[in-house]
């Protein structure tokens, strides 16, 4: 299997803009009677996750976060494959596999970046260190789906 780095994720402006635009004109129903939850979503509560998204949440921050990590793409039985690849450092590194589910993301994992780099001490023996790979789950995030031609955008 072959693997070419997958440069940078970079989300367009314009993307980014027009999210915002259709979280402003998102309209919310009246709340059903009763208890919030007992009958669907919460709307209060919806709307305050519509306006934190909105207004709060920082895309760049997170895409920052995801870049840090080198990223291939590469192709096994037809299908691409959008991944993750923390090499060990030292000896010996001990292989390991992180898989997200859905819903979820790789981005779950991205606190273990550093563990890669450190040795352990596990019942008082010294352990290798972790070379580290992350398959993102195809049609989640900016990954190629088994069937599509592009990336999917966010």
């Amino acid at each position: 299997m072959h693997a070419i780095r997958f440069p940078s994720n970079y989300t367009p402006e314009t993307k980014l803009e027009d999210l915002k635009l259709r979280l402003e004109r998102t309209r919310l129903p009246e709340s059903a009677p009763g208890k919030p939850w007992d009958h669907g979503v919460d709307i209060g509560w919806l709307d305050k996750l519509i306006a934190y998204w909105r207004d709060g949440f920082d895309w760049r921050i997170q895409e920052a976060d995801l870049n840090t990590s080198p990223q291939y793409r590469s192709e096994m039985r037809g299908i691409p494959l959008h991944f993750l690849h923390i090499p060990g450092k030292g000896p010996d590194p001990m292989p390991l596999l992180l898989c997200h589910g859905w819903p979820g993301s790789v981005y779950e994992f991205l606190d273990m970046t550093p563990l890669a780099h450190r040795s352990f001490t596990i019942r008082g023996r010294s352990a290798r260190r972790i070379y580290c790979g992350r398959p993102l789950i195809a049609g989640i995030w900016c990954v190629l789906s088994p069937w599509a031609t592009t990336a999917l955008h966010c």
